[in-house]
């Protein structure tokens, strides 16, 4: 269906039901949540992560929803990019800094950072 899409989502794990009401109390049903739980034993926590289904109204839209996530906690593993640094796995400077070291004239998957544009 054209008209949907969807957000990858990592949810606070002492605060996700609030960030769900939150969001469906500005969205609606523009997004329809999905969560999923998995246990981490390094942490000993039970943590939320999400995969909600989202009407799409286009990409203005679709930023301003991420961004509202990410303001209220929730994180977002952008889906629709390809530029690595426009999601939130980033992982910054060091990365970059790797990059440069390993690749300094930018031939391996060219066009995937903004930063090197």
């Amino acid at each position: 269906d054209p008209e949907l899409t969807y957000l990858q989502e990592g949810y606070d794990h002492t605060r996700f039901i609030e960030q769900l009401q939150e969001r469906k109390k500005k969205y609606g049903d523009q997004i329809q949540g999905h969560v999923e739980f998995t246990y981490d034993p390094v942490e000993d926590v039970v943590r939320a992560g999400g995969l909600s289904i989202v009407q799409f109204r286009g990409k203005d839209d679709l930023w301003s929803i991420i961004d509202y996530c990410e303001q209220n906690g929730i994180q977002i593993s952008n889906p629709h990019t390809h530029y690595l640094d426009d999601d939130n796995r980033w992982y910054g400077d060091n990365f970059l800094a790797a990059k440069n070291r390993w690749d300094p004239q930018h031939l391996l998957n060219p066009g995937h950072l903004r930063s090197l544009e």
